[in-house]
């Protein structure tokens, strides 16, 4: 294999990093080897052209054309017919999408394939947001963390937004725990139990229990548990209704409970935790 590659590694600040490379590849030459690996990678073809394969689709792709190659997916590359100059992203798609109850439904969609971004994209936009991304990289400066997931967010959630697509398989598979996840999202600040809910779409308790959370990663209880606790966060940073009010209206049998609940989750009472906020937005109270 004849190429020159210069790489450059983005500051690693909290388990963020985003990895950037540029490669020329020669005529017929193997360029990327067959692998695979839990990144998001993504490539852009400056010039020349590539030919890839995706597990077992092989796709031409040329001069301005962004190829997306999800996580887990075996990929490899052949330069056939001419030279190919490129450029290269990658990144964890678990250190770009946070801990909210939303972020880890979409991280779980996205690499268990339920929801899939089109491998091959020639949207100018697109290729934009890539370069801002791959410019970005590498600077070394004192936002550096901020700038590259920042960059990083607005790329990616442009693909999901205007590139993506359910699965159809996935799609009809949990069609009736897509109506599960409905009721609980209308209903999570009534009195609901797993029982109840299992009951109402005729699932056996124990198997609903294992089957939400090999979909969602939580238990009901938990799932359940953080949506209220983040209804409770945006009741107290954008009303003025007390604990007591706030933790009845996001679901909570009481104040004690509640807070203990809050505690445990958050880090801080939910006195402490909206105190918190209001100093540190110079907001009084």
């Amino acid at each position: 294999m004849d190429y020159s590659k210069k790489e450059v590694e983005g500051l690693l600040h909290r388990k963020f990093s985003v990895n950037t490379s540029e490669y020329f590849f020669t005529e017929n030459n193997e360029c990327i080897k067959p692998n695979w690996h839990e990144k998001f990678e993504f490539i852009l073809i400056d010039s020349g052209a590539l030919t890839i394969t995706l597990n077992t689709k092989i796709v031409r792709a040329e001069a301005g054309t962004l190829i997306v190659v999800a996580a887990n997916v075996l990929h490899s590359a052949d330069c056939n017919i001419c030279d190919c100059r490129c450029k290269i992203i990658s990144f964890d798609i678990n250190t770009v999408l946070d801990d909210t109850i939303y972020e880890q439904s979409l991280r779980n969609n996205l690499l268990n394939h339920s929801v899939i971004i089109n491998d091959i994209i020639t949207d100018s936009k697109a290729v934009s947001y890539f370069n801002d991304l791959y410019n970005v990289c590498g600077k070394k400066l004192l936002s550096q963390p901020i700038l590259e997931k920042g960059y990083a967010c607005i790329f990616f959630s442009y693909l999901i937004e205007n590139f993506s697509q359910k699965n159809s398989f996935f799609q009809t598979a949990n069609s009736k725990f897509d109506n599960v996840l409905e009721y609980i999202y209308q209903n999570y600040t009534k009195s609901i139990t797993t029982k109840q809910i299992a009951q109402r779409f005729s699932y056996n308790k124990s198997y609903f229990c294992r089957k939400f959370q090999k979909i969602t990663n939580l238990t009901p209880t938990e799932f359940i548990l953080t949506l209220r606790i983040e209804h409770s966060q945006k009741l107290m940073t954008n009303s003025s209704l007390s604990l007591n009010d706030i933790a009845q209206q996001s679901g909570f049998s009481s104040y004690p409970y509640f807070s203990l609940k809050f505690k445990e989750t958050v880090g801080f009472s939910p006195a402490e935790w909206r105190n918190t906020f209001f100093k540190k937005n110079n907001i009084e109270t």
